[in-house]
């Protein structure tokens, strides 16, 4: 019984992460740790080019565009470039 516990338990997290996307007033930073908790607590040795892959796919819009096509070497290289990137969307 336990163990079906643990599959339906991440199970849901599979599915929160599938369906999640960055709200509109949600800090980058903090859309971005969440992702990482997530992928973390389904698999602790979770690549570092997936999470990325799912935080960029599911920013929004125009932070999403700013961020394709760069090649980030982990999760923090990511969230540096993304305040240089919400910085300079400010100032317009």
């Amino acid at each position: 019984m336990a163990y079906n516990g643990v599959f339906e338990s991440k199970y849901e997290i599979f599915r929160e992460l599938l369906y999640r996307r960055q709200r509109f007033q949600e800090p980058f930073e903090e859309f971005e740790w969440e992702i990482l908790r997530k992928y973390r607590s389904l698999d602790p040795n979770v690549s570092q080019a997936g999470i990325i892959r799912k935080i960029v796919s599911s920013c929004l819009p125009v932070m999403s565009a700013a961020l394709q096509g760069f090649q980030f070497q982990d999760v923090n290289e990511l969230v540096e470039f993304a305040k240089e990137v919400t910085m300079a969307l400010h100032m317009y």
